[in-house]
């Protein structure tokens, strides 16, 4: 049996693997509501900005809400590539540590 069937037969017979993907499902899923929310959010305060008259109060916080919601839209793509790295991490990890223990 060769290196890469070893470690094909860990990640698909290992437990802790398993659990793993649980966990990621749970991530995304959680990112993708923050998503919908945001994108929801969004949508909301711009309606409502288009009633207000322009240099208002109420027009600068709808827009400061806004500038947020952009500035919280650009910090979903660096979040998911780290859940992403996470999971390789924690799936190298379940192969290579349980071959090294000796499972």
């Amino acid at each position: 049996m060769g290196m890469l069937e070893k470690i094909k037969q860990k990640i698909y017979s290992n437990g802790t693997t398993q659990g793993f993907s649980t966990n990621l499902s749970g991530a995304v899923l959680g990112i993708a509501v923050a998503i919908m929310i945001a994108a929801f959010a969004a949508l909301i305060l711009d309606n409502v900005n288009d009633t207000f008259t322009a240099d208002t109060i109420e027009d600068n916080i709808t827009d400061t809400g806004l500038e947020t919601l952009d500035d919280m839209a650009d910090l979903i793509q660096p979040l998911g590539l780290v859940v992403v790295a996470v999971v390789i991490i924690g799936v190298l990890m379940g192969a290579f540590g349980g071959m090294i223990r000796g499972r």
